[in-house]
């Protein structure tokens, strides 16, 4: 599958198959769910909640409704892949979890990251402005261009602060060391 998955658009007419990925919004399910069947009226819907929350007060107009722990990840992937899903749609919060990142490992057409008002956005190399959006790294009135500039700033600033961290880190290290070295040949001397 590879990262091929980030370059196709969702065909939902042509859906067959729909995985939910939901994680820590229970109010928010139903109206995924909903929005998943009017997208795509004839695919089978399977929502998977990656949270301990009961499947029982899950909506039930999905066709199959699951918890998955994500703490056994690989036996998680190896269960959803015994399915071909069509499109991945996953319900983005505004923090970063790491359902985010199970679709990247699910032999899938597209993945499509929905918002929490329901409104949905591909996940592909066009969408990172939208993603920074959504998890609030860049305000929602700036352009795609001002939006990735304010990322590689940050990125860059966050990059030279950990470097100079590593420096800090490094010199003291050494110069306890060295301080040590020192204290050993002055005992030796003076034995």
């Amino acid at each position: 599958m590879g990262f091929r998955v980030l370059l196709r658009r969702p065909r939902w007419e042509a859906a067959k198959a729909v995985l939910v990925l939901a994680g820590h919004r229970p109010d928010l399910l139903a109206g995924l769910v909903a929005r998943v069947r009017q997208l795509a009226p004839q695919a089978r819907v399977d929502l998977r909640i990656a949270t301990d929350l009961a499947t029982d007060s899950a909506p039930t107009s999905a066709d199959s409704v699951a918890s998955i722990r994500l703490e056994e990840r690989d036996q998680v992937i190896a269960n959803l892949k015994s399915t071909k899903y069509d499109v991945v749609a996953v319900l983005a919060e505004h923090r970063v979890s790491s359902i985010l990142f199970l679709p990247l490992r699910l032999d899938s057409r597209s993945i499509v990251l929905f918002n929490e008002g329901l409104g949905h956005f591909r996940l592909g190399p066009g969408s990172l402005p939208a993603l920074l959006r959504q998890f609030g790294l860049a305000p929602s009135d700036a352009g795609p261009l001002a939006t990735l500039l304010r990322a590689g700033v940050r990125t860059a600033r966050a990059l030279a602060r950990q470097t100079a961290l590593l420096l800090v880190l490094l010199c003291s290290t050494s110069w306890i060391r060295v301080r040590g070295w020192l204290r050993q040949r002055r005992r030796a001397l003076t034995n």
